[in-house]
């Protein structure tokens, strides 16, 4: 009697086997998930989707094999199915969210970056959608005033948050843009440069060189020009200008300040340093020293090494070093009488 119910056709065989095949492979995932790596929880999701799909191909057959004596109609089988399908999709996209956004590319460090708060309120739009959808079409319930109230809330929270939520998605915008790292040296806006040394969801924290720690807000850092020394190469051109008196030999000062220059160890020897001649003016020939470093933090002891060098080189050249003339306008003006002050009555 129960032999007819059994697939007896390749298509119904298939059927039977995809079932069997994403139900083993949910269990294994599962317990993948709980045993071994959460990040199982995923591709779980994918299992699902492959079970409801089957599920949902196999309903001619699988109803009066399995669920007859379970579900009142097919009507019902149908809703069941299309449901943890809806419900499987939804749990996809919240956990790749989860694996491959907030704690994927916008991680910072190995450790989230986006607040629990903006967090949790993502998962809660993504389920609400889901149930929605299931309501709207497979159930033909009107969503009409959930969804009004749904959006109201949205507005009012919205409203009330405002200046947190800006500071929120400056600072993903900052985690997809990258304009700076952890320990990255920078210059911020027409602030003095420093060091980062923390990022949150709300702040970023900047250590001067005086050891003083500035507290910028995302939306500052979002807003304000960022240059960066470290990222996303570490080698930093410095430029030191220098002056000779009128009419020296500039293939013979290039070379000493070069040789000078290089022999300085913190110095990268590439790209190689150079002299350059920028111009005459104020009595004296200007030229511009440039060489690379790639500690800038130490950026004012290595200046200083690389002009020990080089005054030291010039004085064993006899190579005077000039300065510009400089124009100073005096004059003079009479001093006012001071005042007598009224005598007291």
């Amino acid at each position: 009697m129960a032999d007819h119910l059994l697939p007896n056709s390749l298509m119904e065989v298939l059927g039977l086997a995809a079932i069997l095949v994403f139900l083993l492979t949910s269990i294994s995932a599962v317990l993948a998930a709980l045993l071994v790596a959460r990040d199982n929880l995923f591709y779980l999701g994918f299992q699902f989707i492959g079970l409801a799909l089957a599920l949902i191909l196999s309903e001619a057959w699988l109803f009066d094999l399995a669920f007859a004596g379970i579900l009142d109609d097919r009507a019902t089988y149908r809703q069941a199915a299309w449901t943890t399908l809806v419900l499987a999709i939804t749990y996809t996209i919240d956990m790749g969210l989860k694996i491959f956004v907030w704690e994927g590319v916008l991680a910072r460090d190995g450790r989230e970056a986006v607040p629990r708060l903006l967090v949790n309120v993502v998962r809660f739009l993504i389920y609400l959608l889901g149930l929605l959808i299931v309501l709207q079409f497979i159930y033909d319930q009107s969503i009409t005033a959930l969804a009004t109230l749904s959006g109201a809330f949205a507005i009012v929270l919205g409203l009330s948050a405002q200046t947190t939520l800006g500071e929120m998605f400056a600072g993903i915008a900052i985690a997809l843009s990258r304009p700076f790292r952890i320990g990255d040296w920078v210059k911020i806006g027409n602030m003095d440069e420093g060091r980062i040394i923390d990022m949150t969801w709300r702040l970023v924290r900047l250590e001067l060189r005086d050891r003083t720690v500035v507290h910028l807000t995302n939306r500052q850092c979002a807003e304000l020009p960022v240059k960066n020394f470290s990222f996303p190469n570490s080698a930093i051109r410095m430029a030191e200008d220098i002056f000779f008196p009128r009419g020296s030999d500039q293939d013979r000062v290039k070379a000493v300040v070069r040789r000078a220059i290089g022999e300085v160890p913190t110095v990268l020897a590439d790209p190689p340093p150079n002299a350059v001649y920028m111009s005459a003016r104020d009595g004296v020939d200007h030229y511009s020293m440039r060489f690379y470093i790639r500690e800038y933090n130490l950026r004012r002891r290595i200046v200083e090494q690389v002009w020990r060098s080089v005054t030291k080189h010039l004085d064993r050249e006899e190579m005077p070093i000039a300065q510009p003339r400089q124009a100073v306008d005096q004059f003079s003006r009479p001093v006012p009488a001071p005042t007598a002050e009224p005598e007291a009555t």
